[in-house]
């Protein structure tokens, strides 16, 4: 990690502010930063092109992603956002300890994540959603047993999906572009068993925090989403992990990746996954900076305590 700190950084802070300066980002109600109208529009743009048409699956056959991964965050799983090994093994820990026969991944992208938490569950059997149909169709190619695809956007397929119906429900890095977050999550919980686990990990960003403290877990938006569920179901219990420092590490991190990076990335003609991983880092560099960031492992209980192994 030491090597991605590097002379790099200034520059890429500058680059930061005048990214602000051109009204990209606004703050929130609670001071999340969020896209402006026309942020949103480059935003949409950038994510259209990037996931749904071709991204997801070019980072998966590229062998300087894979490296990248590999070198940025100890995972080779073609993961496009922030997940570390160590975050993957807490989730494969909890999964784990379930049991589960029936796992429901929610935006799985290409499919690897949710394949290596089955498998580490002892076979469980895996349902994997993602709206990128090019995805879809690059993960169900590769047969996996005991493992199904289905291309469809996640809050029209978890409001349809059967209650009940999975023992533990996964959401990596995944629910960032869910319009009605609670309403979302309430689908969630009912397609849990009773006894199920909703797994969720992902990050927040909010711009008016100061002194460095970390946001708070309850603070985050699907933080006080669960608690006001909580309140009206009684049948859940939340645990979280934090990986705050992780993530301010890795994005810090990341500013000084195109000069060490560039040149793997054009010889593939895959420029654009390694752009796209620095203007993230651009983004949000003022607010991991300056403490106003956090990422936290969600782990939501239905109808029974946590096991005692991971209490």
């Amino acid at each position: 990690m030491a090597s991605y700190f590097g002379t790099h950084v200034d520059d890429a802070i500058k680059l930061a502010d005048a990214c602000r300066r051109s009204r990209l980002l606004r703050r929130g109600p609670r001071g999340r930063l969020l896209p402006t109208r026309r942020g949103r529009r480059y935003l949409e743009t950038a994510v259209e092109e990037y996931y749904l048409e071709r991204g997801l699956v070019e980072g998966a056959g590229s062998p300087a992603f894979r490296n990248l991964c590999r070198a940025r965050q100890g995972l080779d799983m073609v993961q496009h956002g922030s997940l570390t090994r160590g975050q993957l093994e807490a989730i494969i820990r909890r999964t784990r300890a379930l049991g589960p026969g029936r796992i429901l991944d929610l935006g799985c992208g290409t499919g690897e994540l949710g394949e290596r938490v089955a498998a580490h569950a002892g076979g469980a059997r895996l349902l994997a959603v993602d709206r990128a149909h090019s995805a879809i169709s690059y993960a169900a190619a590769r047969g996996t047993p005991n493992t199904a695809f289905v291309g469809a956007d996640l809050e029209t397929y978890v409001s349809a999906a059967p209650r009940g119906s999975a023992d533990v429900v996964l959401s990596i890095d995944s629910l960032y572009w869910v319009d009605d977050l609670e309403s979302f999550l309430e689908h969630v919980l009912e397609v849990l068993s009773p006894g199920g686990c909703f797994l969720c990990i992902l990050s927040e960003f909010e711009d008016r925090r100061g002194g460095g403290r970390t946001l708070a877990a309850e603070d985050m938006e699907i933080g006080a989403a669960l608690a006001a569920l909580a309140e009206v179901r009684g049948d859940l219990r939340v645990e979280t992990e934090d990986f705050t420092g992780e993530e301010r590490a890795l994005w810090l991190g990341s500013l000084a990746l195109w000069e060490e990076w560039k040149d793997s990335f054009a010889a593939e003609g895959h420029a654009y996954l390694l752009r796209n991983i620095v203007r993230e880092a651009e983004y949000l560099e003022t607010s991991m900076r300056r403490g106003r960031g956090a990422r936290y492992l969600f782990s939501v209980y239905r109808g029974v305590e946590a096991p005692m192994s991971e209490r």
